[in-house]
């Protein structure tokens, strides 16, 4: 059967979370500039969790897949956390010879791009310290153990250690990306240990940000005069919490135009370099005092 467009495929799960709609239209856009199509599989479930009967209703989703008419596949393998699915995904389209291009996560034998959060976390974790002079610095991360969260947590105490700041005055916990562990950590802080509120919360995602804004902000301190908040991953509720926040924001556009110019080189037999990092912009605003809150 000859195919009307040369087509894409995209496997990933949750496709409704902002990192992910992004990306997606990105990818759209500059894949029909060049005349492609996109096949995307989703599924509701990110298969974390023990499966259920559920689960593998919607696992079946990545079997109606048509290899014999893909000419790339992009695979988020971050956002399956189930190893067969991936697994049968890739043997799939290693034994029709289709390039695999992932995000986020590299898997061998695959072209991997990847947005730069570590020296991004870094680079606003050391603003605060050199602009806006903060010398207590408590963080919210997120999953214990989860590579993203750790990456972060090695930029945060980098900076740290790098300005000579106290270890013992400045805490971590795990806020678990979400609202509320965020305010269990933030209860176990400043209600139950009373710890004298910090310079300033350096948190892991905008998510968590927003909680710990609202949560000083119910108690009657003022963001960012009696404690700095910073998010990361640029969310566009972001923009609208009041003050708005300091965070960081990927650069969609770039990843979207070097991964289809990746397929494209592929298509035409060039070479493709095997990993690729796209940065993120810092948007600086005024849960960090750069703009004033009005």
């Amino acid at each position: 059967m000859q195919k009307a467009a040369r087509i894409i495929g995209i496997c990933l799960s949750r496709v409704q979370e902002e990192y992910r709609l992004q990306c997606i239209k990105a990818f759209n856009q500059h894949a029909s500039a060049k005349g492609y199509r996109l096949f995307i599989f989703n599924t509701k479930s990110d298969f974390f969790l023990p499966p259920t009967p559920t689960d593998f209703g919607e696992m079946t989703v990545y079997q109606l897949i048509p290899y014999d008419l893909l000419d790339a596949m992009i695979l988020f393998p971050d956002t399956i956390y189930r190893d067969s699915i991936l697994n049968d995904i890739l043997e799939n389209c290693r034994s029709r010879q289709i390039p695999v291009l992932t995000i986020d996560k590299a898997l061998e034998g695959c072209i991997n791009f990847r947005f730069d959060y570590a020296n991004s976390f870094e680079k606003l974790c050391r603003h605060v310290v050199e602009v806006h002079h903060a010398r207590t610095l408590f963080m919210l991360a997120g999953f214990a153990e989860n590579n993203f969260s750790n990456e972060r947590i090695a930029a945060f105490q980098k900076v740290l250690q790098e300005y000579g700041l106290s270890q013992e005055n400045c805490r971590i916990a795990y806020g678990d990306f979400w609202e509320k562990p965020a305010i269990e950590a933030m209860e176990k802080w400043f209600v139950e240990d009373k710890l004298p509120i910090p310079d300033a919360i350096i948190c892991a995602n905008d998510t968590m940000a927003i909680t710990a804004s609202q949560f000083l902000q119910n108690l009657g301190y003022r963001i960012p005069e009696d404690c700095i908040i910073t998010g990361f991953d640029g969310i566009s509720h972001a923009s609208y919490h009041v003050p708005h926040l300091t965070t960081c924001t990927q650069d969609y556009d770039t990843m979207g135009r070097l991964v289809i110019e990746a397929v494209e080189k592929l298509w035409l037999g060039q070479p493709v370099e095997p990993s690729t990092v796209v940065d993120f912009y810092v948007r600086f605003s005024q849960s960090c005092g750069c703009e004033a809150v009005g």
